[in-house]
């Protein structure tokens, strides 16, 4: 259980550095990460591979140390140049004697796990894990003599060195036996080290203060994200989809076999999970290719500083698209990429496309041919068998028939010569109806042994101490087979079919067989020229042989012997693969009088090499196909580079354009900021302006209230008249001001519409009696005194239609009418606001001002 959790966190950790870093690196193309994100890659694709095979399989991958290391050797090496390549350039030849420290541990560990084989991965893994923390060492006591003991190299350097400690910690544990898996070493070690795997890029990032989101383009920022979802998508999507084909690949090539799994079957699968590993790999490398060659690209791609027209006087857009670590512009940057991912990422989408047809047809074409081949061994075994029954049936059936006469002698008191001379006269009957196989009847009958063949025993022959009698008794009356045995004058391997007698008396009949015919069966029998057949019995013995050597030999004196028996008893009737002789071989059983078992044993290489050869021309034929269509691709992307190479120097003159266009845009730029200043003056004056006019009338206000002289409060009055008119004129500059220069704010708030429309009708009233006019306030009773809005610009916005109003009236009245509608709005805190109408030619402009009541209100 313990050991499953640490292998899926593996590939959950190395899978998450490996999407961190291929983040980084779309941010900053650096070398760094280049170097990293081939460690993480190799890593993944090792842990992928095995960790995918231990969930279908079951067990360890049994491949060569070729496929089971690969990413992990290839890893070390990118780790050991990822720590050359990130010291100073100073401490390249600075030289401590602790740096020698892991050189004898390495070596000791090296002694103590040499002895477990794999000499080539431990001499690798040692060399590579020794150097890179050599390495590591170097630039810490680097760091340590310049005082720099916070160094952003040393995050880097220490988490590397502890990689290779615990990297080494579990190596050392697994040389070793614990008391349980929680006990051991090796699990805490392993999450450790793919830990570390996690903050490597964090690490690494430090060491230029790069982030994952640098820039705040719109354009550069959608397209980096673009390149991240596809490559998450496409890493988890591929890694997915290789699990899965695993898995029904297993269903399909494992041979149920009595839960023996199929040695092909796992072969297949290590060996396409490797070419899938390789494959997300490769995918993964050409990502980072295409971006790191985008970066340089951009040269040729758009116009340089050479290019302008007057490099003094250059103008850079607003829009212009920051700068990124390389010194290149990112727009170029993004548009060199695209430009490559048009030629990568249709070939890419097409070769996995054919691969995943390619592997589709081949495995569909690969399972019906060998369930074909299968079909027809079993078909051969099923005829075989057969046979044999058959031709043992006829000796059954004639030993019973004699039987029966022998049975009836006895009972009717035939006496022993007439019996003895009924076997030979039975004996010369089979061989001429029969065949040369059968050799004679024989048995022990009234405590004698008669053969119908003549044959004198031996003075100690004691017959009821035979095979032949022995399984008879047991099969107590039954027609039976007893073991067979290699005849001392022939060497033929003889079989006797024995019957016990109904005398009561132990008499047993019996009767031999030579295996001429079914050898001759056996060595008949293949399938299409290829595999071979023997015929085995219940306790190993090889009743018949292709080898004839073999024949009468116990099975199990051979290599192969008790793991055939073994399977063979478990399968019954069916086939199941094992190694016969060192090669990998199907062998197909036949029960044959639930005694015998027909056995063909066909080697894999020789089975399938047919279907083999058409895979081989099948994954040919894809490859030629995808170099066509790669080969017509590219030259349709060179001849578009040309176009494009041509399109350059009119890109030049548009440029120019561009240029001069954008010297009037500034211009255009520089006249609308002098108007905003002009109105900016504006507002601040027409707001300084209105603060001592406001003090002015203040003081005239206190002149009103202190002063009894008619004469002082008549000036005073004028005083306010002409002060409130010319505060009125200053209030509107001053809003026409904001509102030029943008600063109009709509300050909302309650208010009480009763207040605001007695302050208008008292100060309205004023000017309407002086032209003799009346005035009228006409309110609807359903509309809510409490409102919500910017009750100054209500106020402001009523007082002016009402005084335009009154001034442009010559006779008769003025009629201020208030009126409610109800309107559907998306929230409460947005009530429409009252609208207004004075006289009957003028209308309060609507405004979108919402009551409390949910009432949208018009005046007029």
């Amino acid at each position: 259980m313990l050991e499953n959790l640490i292998n899926i966190y593996s590939l959950f950790a190395t899978l998450t550095g490996l999407i961190l870093c291929f983040f980084y690196y779309v941010a900053h193309v650096r070398r760094e990460y280049q170097l990293l994100n081939g460690f993480l890659l190799g890593d993944f694709l090792s842990n992928y591979y095995w960790v995918v095979f231990v969930f279908i399989m079951g067990d360890y991958p049994n491949s060569s140390e070729l496929m089971a290391y690969f990413g992990w050797n290839v890893g070390y090496v990118m780790l050991f140049l990822l720590a050359l390549y990130i010291r100073d350039q100073d401490a390249r030849n600075y030289f401590h004697p602790l740096m020698l420290i892991p050189i004898p541990l390495n070596i000791v560990q090296f002694l103590l796990y040499i002895q477990y084989g794999g000499y080539f991965n431990n001499a690798w893994q040692g060399i590579f894990c020794t150097l890179i923390a050599v390495c590591s060492l170097q630039g810490i006591l680097f760091n340590r003599r310049r005082a720099e003991k916070k160094s952003n190299n040393n995050t880097a350097y220490i988490l590397l060195l502890l990689y290779v400690a615990f990297q080494y910690g579990a190596f050392t544990a697994s040389c070793f036996a614990w008391p349980s898996e929680w006990s051991d070493p090796y699990n805490y070690c392993n999450v450790m080290q793919y830990t570390i795997n996690i903050f490597l890029p964090v690490a690494v990032a430090r060491i230029h203060g790069d982030r994952i989101r640098e820039t705040k383009e719109s354009d550069t920022a959608d397209f980096r994200n673009t390149i991240r979802v596809i490559f998450v998508a496409v890493v988890i999507g591929v890694s997915i989809s290789g699990y899965l084909l695993a898995g029904w690949m297993q269903s399909l090539l494992n041979v149920e076999t009595g839960g023996i799994p199929s040695e092909s079957a796992s072969r297949i699968i290590m060996i396409m999970l490797f070419v899938i590993s390789v494959a997300l790999s490769i995918l993964v490398i050409t990502i980072l290719i295409a971006l790191s060659r985008g970066q340089m690209a951009t040269q040729d791609t758009f116009l340089t500083e050479d290019d302008m027209p007057d490099k003094s006087n250059k103008i850079q857009p607003e829009n212009e698209p920051g700068r990124g670590d390389t010194g290149t512009d990112d727009g170029s940057v993004i548009k060199a990429i695209n430009r490559r991912w048009n030629l990568i990422l249709p070939l890419l989408v097409t070769f996995f496309l054919m691969m995943l047809v390619v592997i589709y047809t081949s495995r569909q074409f690969y399972r019906i041919s060998v369930e074909r081949s299968l079909e027809d061994a079993m078909d051969k075994s099923s005829s075989t068998a057969e046979q044999l029954q058959n031709y043992m049936d006829t000796a059954k059936s004639v030993l019973w028939v004699t039987a029966d006469t022998v049975n009836y002698m006895l009972a009717n008191g035939e006496s022993d010569r007439n019996i003895l001379r009924y076997l030979e006269q039975e004996t010369e009957n089979q061989q001429v109806q029969f065949d040369e196989n059968y050799t004679g009847v024989y048995g022990y009958i009234r405590g004698l042994y008669m053969d119908g063949s003549g044959w004198e025993p031996p003075a100690d022959y004691v017959p009821s101490e035979r095979d032949w009698y022995m399984a008879a008794v047991d099969a107590g009356g039954a027609v039976t087979i007893a073991q067979p045995y290699v005849d001392m004058q022939t060497g033929s391997v003889v079989i006797s079919i024995c019957k016990q007698l109904k005398d009561h008396q132990g008499s047993v009949l019996s009767l031999d067989l030579i295996i001429g015919y079914i050898q001759s069966v056996v060595e008949e029998t293949d399938v299409s020229g290829i595999g071979y057949c023997f015929v085995l019995d219940g306790d190993g013995t090889v009743i018949a042989h292709r080898d004839t050597q073999m024949n009468g030999q116990n099975i199990y004196n051979y290599e192969y012997g008790s793991e055939i028996m073994q399977n063979t008893q478990q399968t019954m009737d069916g086939h199941f693969e094992m190694y016969v002789d060192g090669k990998l071989s199907t062998v197909i059983v036949h029960k044959v009088m639930d005694q015998w078992n027909v056995i063909i044993v066909i080697e894999n290489r020789e089975m399938f090499a047919d279907v083999n050869r058409v895979l081989v021309m099948n994954i040919l034929t894809f490859l030629i196909v995808f170099i066509l269509i790669a080969a017509f691709y590219s030259i349709s992307y060179r001849r578009e580079e040309r176009s494009n190479r041509k399109a350059h120097d009119l890109r030049i003159s548009e440029q120019q354009k561009s240029y001069e266009a954008e010297i009037l845009r500034l211009e255009k730029q520089s006249a609308d900021a002098a108007n905003e200043a002009k109105s900016n003056f504006l507002a601040d004056m027409s707001h300084e302006i209105r603060t001592p006019i406001n003090a002015v009338l203040g003081m005239n206000e206190m002149i009103l209230r202190e002063s009894d002289n008619h004469r002082i409060t008549t000036f005073a009055r004028n005083v306010e008249s002409a002060g409130k008119n010319l505060l009125s004129i200053i209030n509107d500059i001053l809003d026409f001001s904001k509102i030029e220069a943008g600063k109009m704010e709509i300050v909302e708030a309650p208010y009480q519409l009763s207040s605001v429309l007695n302050d208008v009708s008292n100060m309205i009233t004023f000017r309407a009696r002086s032209k003799d006019l009346e005035f009228h306030v006409d309110v609807d009773e359903s509309i809510p005194d409490s409102l919500y809005g910017d009750e100054v610009r209500v106020r402001q916005i009523i007082t002016n239609l009402l005084t335009n109003a009154v001034k442009y009236t010559h006779e008769g009245s003025v009629t201020l009418v208030v009126r409610g509608e109800r309107t559907p709005h998306p929230s409460a805190s947005q009530p429409p606001s009252p609208k207004g109408k004075a006289g009957s030619s003028t209308h309060l402009p609507r405004r979108e001002k919402t009551g409390r009541s949910g009432r949208q209100l018009s005046a007029g």
